[in-house]
Formats: C-alpha cells, sequence, structure tokens
C-alpha cells in the first residue's frame, strides 16, 4: 500500500501533522514506537501562538488553556504563555514570606514532595508536606508498582466523591496548596475552582494530562481515517536514483517497504531515538542525515551539571522545513519538532503546522 504522506513519529509534532494533512485529504500513515517524550512534558507552552494556531490545535482535537504556572518534579516553576491542561491561577514565582503545603497521596511514589518543596523554598515559601490517605484509592494501591499518575487520574475521573474528599481535606491548608498533577481535565477544573491558589506540580512520567493529551491526538487521528503502525521503529530507508525517499523499513516489519510520495521525520531527539550517539560521533538513524552538532564530544556537555547542556540543541538539518544529507536538500522528505533541535512544545506546534501548508502549497 503507498500513503500520501507517511509521518515518522507519534509525538506532538508527529501527531499535529498526521492530523492536520488526514483533514486536508491526503492519505497518511504514522509509525509510533510508543516513546513519546509529551510523557514528560510539563504541559506549558512558552512562546506566542496566534488565533490560527489555536484554532488549528483545536481542529486536531487540542483544548488550549491560557498561560499560568507548571510546577516540574525537580520543584521549578515555568511560566506558561499557554498550557495544554487547566492552569493555577498563581500570578508571580516570588513566594517570599508565602506559606504552601506539599500534598501528596498516601503511597504514591512517582512524586518527589522533598524536591518540589526545595524549589518553592528557594523562592521564599515557608513549606509544609502532608499526606493525603484517601480510602477510596486503596483499590488502585493495591499494587503500588502500577500505582502511577494515569491509574489514580482514572479512578478520579470516575469517582468524584474521591476528588471531593480530596478538595475538603486540602482546603484546610493556608497559603499555596501543590498537588501532584494526577488529575484529568474534568477533575482537575474542579478542584482549581474549588481550591484558591492551588498549584499542580509534574510527576514522574508518565504524567496524567499529558498522557490524556497523547490518547486525544490519537483518537482524533483514527477517528479521520488514518492508520498508525503501533509499536514499529523505523530503521532504515532506500532512495531512489535521484536522492528522493523511495521507502522506509520498520523493524517487526522486516524487508516489507513503506511507501509514500512524501515523508515527514518527527521521531523527536535522544530520547526517543530520533537522534543518536556513541562516543565518536552523532547522526540520525533512519535516513542518516546530516547533524548539527559539533565534532568534539566535549563540546557536547557542559559541565555544569544544572545548565542547558548543548546536546538538547542538535538536531538534523533543514532548509525550508526540508531535511539534508550529504549537503542536498532530499525534497520529498521533511522534519519536524525536536528532531530539528531544540526541542520545545510550541516548536513541536510551529514546525508541523509549517510543514502541513508546505505539503498541500506543493500538491
Amino acid at each position: 500500500m503507498k500513503y500520501d504522506v507517511i509521518v515518522i513519529g507519534g509525538g506532538l509534532s508527529g501527531m499535529l501533522t498526521a492530523i492536520s494533512l488526514q483533514q486536508e485529504g491526503k492519505k497518511t500513515a504514522v509509525i509510533s514506537a510508543g516513546e513519546s517524550t509529551l510523557y514528560f512534558s510539563t504541559g506549558a507552552i512558552k512562546g506566542s501562538l496566534s488565533p490560527e494556531e489555536i484554532t488549528r490545535l483545536e481542529n486536531c482535537g487540542v483544548k488550549i488553556f491560557k498561560g499560568g504556572f507548571r510546577l516540574t518534579p525537580a520543584g521549578e516553576l515555568v511560566k506558561a504563555d499557554y498550557s495544554f491542561s487547566p492552569c493555577s491561577a498563581l500570578e508571580k514565582d516570588d513566594l517570599t514570606g508565602l506559606k504552601a503545603t506539599v500534598f501528596n497521596l498516601a503511597g504514591f511514589s512517582d512524586f518527589p514532595t522533598a524536591l518540589v518543596a526545595a524549589g518553592l523554598e528557594k523562592r521564599g515559601a515557608e513549606c509544609t508536606i502532608k499526606e493525603l490517605k484517601i480510602k477510596g484509592l486503596e483499590s488502585a494501591r493495591a499494587n503500588l508498582t502500577e500505582y502511577r499518575s494515569t491509574t489514580i487520574a482514572r479512578e478520579l475521573e470516575s469517582k468524584p466523591a474521591l476528588v471531593e474528599e480530596i478538595i475538603a481535606e486540602v482546603s484546610k491548608a493556608e497559603g499555596i496548596k501543590v498537588l501532584p498533577a494526577v488529575f484529568y481535565e474534568g477533575a482537575q477544573i474542579k478542584v482549581i475552582n474549588a481550591l484558591k491558589d492551588v498549584l499542580f506540580a509534574g510527576t514522574i512520567p508518565p504524567t496524567a494530562p499529558t498522557f490524556s493529551l497523547s490518547q486525544a491526538l490519537k483518537a482524533a487521528y483514527l477517528s479521520k481515517g488514518g492508520f498508525i503502525f503501533k509499536g514499529e521503529r523505523a530503521v532504515n530507508s532506500s532512495f531512489t536514483e535521484d536522492g528522493l525517499v523511495e521507502a522506509v523499513y520498520c523493524e517487526r516489519l522486516g524487508n516489507e517497504p513503506l511507501k509514500a510520495d512524501k515523508y515527514v521525520l518527527a521521531t523527536g531527539s535522544f530520547f526517543s531515538k530520533g537522534l543518536v550517539s556513541n562516543y565518536d560521533k552523532i547522526w540520525e538513524p533512519v535516513f542518516n542525515l546530516d547533524v548539527k552538532a559539533p565534532e568534539k564530544r566535549l563540546d557536547w556537555l557542559s559541565s555544569n551539571f544544572w545548565a542547558d547542556q548543548p546536546y538538547m540543541a542538535f538536531g538534523v538539518v533543514t532548509s525550508e522545513g526540508k531535511a539534508v544529507k550529504d549537503g542536498k536538500v532530499i525534497n520529498n522528505l521533511y522534519a519536524v519538532g525536536s528532531v530539528t533541535g531544540e526541542g520545545s512544545e510550541h516548536k513541536s506546534i510551529v514546525t508541523a503546522f509549517e510543514t502541513v501548508d508546505r505539503i498541500i502549497k506543493e500538491k
């Protein structure tokens, strides 16, 4: 079977690209290994979005909320211009003189309360840590290895009385109330409306809000007739004599080629193996594209552990959205999202829609 467009990667940029092209009447497929860095996202979008981009996101099944603060598991406050889930009403990151209580659910080990409290204390808050014992969650807590944010979120979404119980306990605290992000949208909005100065902190991935977003994107894509090669990883490719991508090959499909008129690379960075490395070099594994990275390994890292590491900005070389191999532009291969370097939610959105517009314009 031949497609109009094959998208390699099922993260935010890949799914936005695939959904938008499917809406435009293109026959598409997504190759998804299932290791999306979207699960690690804070849910914060730092950067401006035009009204058109917001509308396009909504058409892809993505709800966008106005900015606020997100709190990472390391206790870092992140200012968001927009967010994929409701934010707190906290208006500043200087917490000098304010009281804060960091709550955690009994038995939930994916929320580092001490780190979160330490981060808030650095901003001047006086912190207390408290445990919430919610009886209705005991069944979900039966197997602590499976007691993850998404498990809790499903329980809370299906049992509103548990959310009310959490609200009742948390409301007794003074000042800022910090809760782990273990709520899907409905329950999260309910908590925000009921509590003053509530702040949601990220958990060890997958976080409930971004997992929910990932599922919503996949559902939107499938509802429009798209096809996902689930659990597949693209590992190789072939080219025509004139330098166009002829086919891609997947790990489990072996020698069976997947063919399309155009291809979009959305495989992410090092975590999702969009880029790989050894002690000598960094490369892109599917098409062996040119990569923006210093040759010397010592230039890949900073000795300051807490600084932005240089390798985070590495990515494949592009020219007007098209990938480059051996210094030559590949006219039917595009690259979007963090595989192009300096990944962020904002960049994933912008590059996805720019690529969709280019492909539609070239039809």
